[in-house]
């Protein structure tokens, strides 16, 4: 790496490990580590440092900045002398009247029936102040986020705690579903089944023969008629009997009357 881009990277990681990590999106632990999955995602928002790979953010923290930075495993945090005071402290306050997370389409149903709750691998639902910010974390989990509005301050009255994590994040441990407004959102529809005369069910195909398309044709003949011909809506042959029947018998009165 050379020295411009290791100054750069530098800079960012302090920010985010050692000064403003709500600037970033993250949330530090109470000694100050941070996932390096997360590391990662926060700074693939900046589009200076997208060369970066996993493997290549863990080289160069041990390789240039280890008297800056402290690895343990998939972990890093800044060491104490390059992280602010009270970083990690986490304060119970009254937050702003709404909150905005984003959230995976597919978990709106399950938001629906149980509210909020935070994933099983962290302790917090992390809440943003503006729907920028909320946007700009829900898409490190998902292309096409769904934002979620929060009812803070009322929750709050009720009783619901809220942690500020620096200026423009704040966390909960949950939020019941009373205080959460949701969207409607193409996920969630379900197709009712079609039923009733009339309807087919998908994939049943129409039965056609012969009567069904004369009756077609009689339908868009139009309402003249040669004279003779009777005007009849129903089935067409049906109609072709009657008239034979007809005709024998015509025929049978004419052979009565010459042999008369």
């Amino acid at each position: 790496m050379d020295k411009r881009r290791q100054k750069h990277l530098e800079k960012t990681l302090l920010a985010i490990l050692g000064r403003r990590p709500d600037l970033f999106g993250v949330v530090l632990d109470k000694d100050g580590w941070l996932p390096l999955k997360e590391l990662h995602k926060a700074l693939m928002d900046e589009t200076s440092l997208r060369y970066l790979t996993p493997r290549s953010l863990k080289q160069s923290l041990a390789l240039y900045l280890p008297e800056k930075f402290d690895l343990r495993e998939n972990m890093v945090r800044a060491k104490p002398g390059y992280r602010a005071d009270g970083l990690t402290e986490h304060i119970d306050v009254s937050p702003p009247e709404d909150l905005f997370i984003c959230v995976r389409p597919t978990a709106l149903e399950a938001i629906r029936t149980n509210g909020l709750r935070p994933a099983s691998t962290t302790r917090w639902i992390v809440l943003a102040r503006d729907k920028e910010m909320a946007f700009k974390m829900g898409r490190r989990r998902h292309n096409n986020p769904v934002l979620v509005e929060i009812r803070a301050a009322l929750a709050h009255e009720r009783g619901i705690t809220f942690l500020r994590a620096g200026e423009l994040l704040y966390l909960a441990r949950e939020i019941p579903r009373s205080w959460i407004k949701l969207p409607y959102h193409p996920a969630e529809k379900r197709q009712a089944p079609v039923s009733g005369p009339g309807k087919r069910k998908t994939g049943e195909k129409r039965e056609t023969n012969g009567a069904s398309k004369a009756t077609d044709a009689m339908q868009h003949a139009g309402s003249f008629f040669p004279k003779g011909m009777v005007r009849i809506s129903g089935n067409p042959a049906k109609l072709i009997r009657q008239r034979k029947r007809r005709k024998d018998k015509d025929k049978s009165r004419r052979k009565g009357a010459k042999g008369g």
